[in-house]
């Protein structure tokens, strides 16, 4: 059987660059060999991430020019859907949001040996009619009860973060035709005044439902992340030591979503494994050093910039 090809593709913001110089140097530690494309959204420079030997950079304003969907912000990582009309055409597509690192030697077997449509990496079905699980998708994903002219599997609804999953390209046509269809509804930003939630988390989602009550989809659950609030006690097998020998840690990724940031690397659970990858991207010490504590100090500069500012117009506010 000829083997299938993927493409590991990061979505980026600016202030996720530390993080996803980690990822990616992950990546290599694990001898994953597959090429990475980094969707960059908006105008900074990572040029240390774009010199790696399988690294390619494409920033939004780029691939938007190849559509009129404007997706950017929450809605980055549709841009999927329009790889290969940029030459970067694969069977497969992994997505990992950039706040994550690899932490385990099976994440790379596992890429090796796919035949679904659909890979849910950080999720798994639920039973909507459970009140608390449909209080949690309604929030975080859909209302199915607002489309009223389709009916979904109720008690076998897929639910997911948008962050991580695997999609064969076959996908790609039915994300494009429904994006057509409901682009106005979806959001850049975190708004829950429209019908999909937390942008194109919604979305995904949604059309995955959808094509499973078609029975034009094969999802396959594999749930095999962490977030990055995740207590350490609870993974005693993902520590740095097994990560530095490639060992199977029963965790694939760490996903550090935003409760779980910090300013400093070591302070984040996890830490000492996020503060190894971090380093590692770098070939000279001295240069990771300076760009952390350059990163440090810039983070509570915005920090205490954005609390003066506050302070001013609260002030200003209550004189007038």
């Amino acid at each position: 059987m000829e083997k299938k090809s993927l493409a590991i593709v990061i979505s980026l913001a600016k202030s996720h660059i530390h993080y996803c110089k980690a990822l990616i140097a992950s990546i290599e530690h694990y001898g994953i060999e597959n090429d990475v494309i980094v969707i960059k959204d908006g105008d900074f420079n990572i040029t240390s991430i774009q010199n790696k030997k399988q690294v390619t950079v494409i920033s939004t304003k780029e691939i938007n020019q190849f559509h009129d969907f404007k997706l950017t912000g929450l809605l980055t990582k549709i841009n999927i859907c329009f790889l290969s009309k940029m030459g970067h055409k694969y069977d497969y597509y992994l997505h990992m949001d950039a706040d994550s690192i690899i932490t385990s030697s099976d994440f790379k077997l596992k890429l090796n040996d796919l035949t679904g449509d659909f890979y849910i990496l950080q999720g798994k079905a639920i039973n909507y009619k459970d009140e608390k699980l449909a209080k949690l998708f309604n929030n975080f994903a859909y209302n199915p009860s607002t489309f009223e002219n389709l009916t979904f599997h109720l008690d076998h609804m897929w639910y997911f973060s948008s962050g991580h999953f695997i999609m064969n390209s076959y996908f790609i046509e039915q994300l494009k035709h429904n994006l057509k269809t409901y682009r106005s509804e979806l959001n850049t930003g975190f708004s829950k005044q429209t019908r999909f939630k937390f942008g194109d988390q919604g979305f995904f989602n949604f059309v995955v439902n959808l094509l499973c009550i078609e029975n034009k989809l094969n999802v396959v659950g594999v749930n095999s992340g962490i977030y990055g609030k995740a207590k350490e006690a609870q993974h005693q097998m993902l520590t740095l030591n097994t990560v530095k020998d490639k060992v199977n840690t029963n965790v694939d990724f760490i996903h550090f979503t935003g409760p779980s940031r910090k300013a400093t690397l070591k302070a984040h659970n996890f830490g000492a494994i996020l503060y190894f990858f971090n380093k590692l991207f770098y070939k000279n010490a001295m240069f990771f050093y300076i760009d952390n504590r350059l990163r440090i100090i810039k983070y509570y500069f915005q920090s205490y910039k954005k609390r003066i500012v506050l302070k001013l117009k609260t002030v200003f506010k209550i004189k007038n």
